[in-house]
């Protein structure tokens, strides 16, 4: 079954016992934000840098190891393992890492070490002028080498369970079909595929009298991507198309879940995990 993906994007910040730290340029100067939260399964990280900064290209470490660091000690952002480099003016931008390339389950709270770096800079009259060095802030590095890192420890609360209906989506883009698809229901089920521009709230989005008090995670404007029938397995897949016409839209976050309607007024329905996927032309 193939069905378009009405999109209406606007990129947010997820919402889960969201952390915060400033951003500093040239040791001293604060120019934005780090924002970092999580699902049961991808971590989020938000950058946010307002006018007249931008920033060209940022290197993170996130796990639960120690900061890579080159032949003489010091913290080596160019060995960072999440790491993109932009070809225009950035402000903003969310970073969301699945747990496998963290090395760590997010099912239970655990505690990530977490260093933000990024290449800053200032602009005016539309030409670029101070270039500085970013970190954000939290504990300095030892030695000379200026810079911090900080902890965050995850949480584990609400976001659905692959334990119970388990989500996954190929990449989302422009142009191309991409396949979500549901695991862990029974033969026969109908499986809804829902989305939004990346707005979680735990177990506090998207309800209506059909879910029997169930409360999707996804907040804001809740869409239907389009439904499909289990299989033998309990496996329900849904391709979608993403129109050409949403490439201006490339790099947007969405916020997709599967939910199916089970029992006497829904009163036994079940979400499943929540997955965040950029939209790539």
């Amino acid at each position: 079954m193939i069905s378009t993906l009405l999109l209406s994007l606007l990129l947010a910040a997820p919402q889960c016992q969201t952390f915060e730290t400033t951003l500093y340029a040239g040791q001293s100067i604060a120019i934005g934000t780090v924002s970092v939260s999580n699902t049961t399964e991808q971590l989020i990280i938000d950058l946010d840098v307002p006018f007249p900064w931008f920033f060209g290209a940022y290197h993170i470490y996130a796990g639960a190891g120690s900061l890579p660091v080159n032949g003489g000690g010091n913290v080596a952002p160019g060995q960072f393992p999440f790491a993109h480099a932009f070809t225009g003016k950035t402000r903003s931008y969310t970073v969301v890492i699945d747990e496998n390339d963290l090395g760590v389950s997010l099912d239970n709270p655990v505690d990530l070490l977490i260093a933000v770096h990024l290449e800053a800079y200032r602009c005016s009259g539309g030409q670029v002028g101070q270039t500085e060095t970013a970190w954000a802030f939290g504990d300095a590095f030892s030695g000379s080498q200026w810079g911090w890192s900080f902890h965050y420890t995850t949480c584990s609360t609400g976001f659905g369970s692959r334990a119970d209906l388990g989500l996954d989506v190929d990449q989302l883009r422009v142009g191309s079909t991409s396949t979500m698809t549901a695991t862990g229901a029974a033969a026969g089920e109908m499986v809804y595929f829902a989305f939004n521009n990346g707005i979680l709230l735990s177990d506090a989005g998207f309800t209506n009298a059909g879910l029997g008090g169930l409360h999707l995670d996804l907040g804001g404007s809740v869409s239907m991507a389009g439904t499909a029938l289990t299989d033998a397995n309990g496996v329900a897949e849904l391709a979608v198309a993403v129109p050409t016409r949403y490439a201006a839209q490339a790099s947007s976050i969405i916020g997709l879940q599967a939910v199916i309607l089970r029992g006497s007024g829904g009163v036994d329905s079940l979400k499943s995990n929540v997955r965040l996927m950029r939209l790539v032309n």
